[in-house]
C-alpha cells in the first residue's frame, strides 16, 4: 500500500463557548498514538500550488464536521504560519497552517474513528495541559504517566501557541451560542 503524499497544508479550528461565565475551548483526544489532546485539525489536502482562502475554509469546515459533528457557520482566520512538521506522509518536511476561530451550529457528535474523546477546557485547564506537555518534553513526566493522562499535542505548545490562539479567538467573539 502506498503512502499519501503530504500537500503541506493544514487547518486548525478554535471553537469556544461561554459556560458559567467562563470561556471554554473545544479539544479532541486523538485516536492515534500517543493519543494527545488537540484542536480539531488536519491536513487541508489541497493539492494545487496556491490554494485559495475559500478552499482552506472548506477544509476547516470539513475537519470540524468530520471530527466533532459541529457545523462551522462563520470562520475567521486568526493565524497563519509555516512550521517544520513531520506527519508521517511522504515528503512531510513542513506545513503551512491556517488557524480559524469558528462560530458553530449543532451538537457534538464524536466520530469515534477520528476522536477518542471530546471535551471543553477552560483557559486555566488549557494552561495546565501546556505546562504538563512542557514537563513531558523535558523528560520530567514518564511515558507511562503521559500515556495514562496525555497533555496537548506538542505543536500546540511549541510552534503554534494555543494560549495566544485562544486569546485571539476571544477578541473576535461575543458571538457565541
Amino acid at each position: 500500500m502506498s503512502k499519501t503524499v503530504c500537500d503541506h497544508t493544514s487547518v486548525g479550528i478554535i471553537v469556544t463557548r461561554e459556560e458559567a461565565l467562563r470561556s471554554q475551548i473545544l479539544l479532541i483526544k486523538s485516536t492515534k498514538p500517543p493519543y494527545e489532546w488537540t484542536l480539531p485539525s488536519g491536513h487541508a489536502d489541497l493539492v494545487k500550488l496556491n490554494p485559495t482562502e475559500k478552499e482552506f475554509k472548506s477544509a476547516a469546515r470539513r475537519e470540524l464536521k468530520e471530527k466533532t459533528g459541529l457545523r462551522a457557520i462563520q470562520l475567521y482566520m486568526i493565524h497563519q504560519e509555516r512550521t517544520v512538521r513531520f506527519c508521517g506522509r511522504v515528503n512531510d518536511n513542513y506545513h503551512v497552517w491556517r488557524i480559524y476561530a469558528s462560530v458553530y451550529l449543532g451538537k457534538i457528535d464524536r466520530n469515534k474513528e477520528k476522536a477518542q474523546d471530546i471535551a471543553w477546557f477552560t483557559r486555566a485547564e488549557l494552561e495546565e495541559h501546556v505546562w504538563f506537555t512542557a514537563r513531558y518534553q523535558e523528560g520530567e513526566v514518564s511515558e507511562e504517566e503521559w500515556l495514562e493522562n496525555p497533555g496537548l499535542e506538542p505543536i500546540w505548545c511549541n510552534e503554534l501557541d494555543i494560549l495566544k490562539l485562544f486569546d485571539d479567538a476571544e477578541k473576535i467573539f461575543p458571538l457565541r451560542p
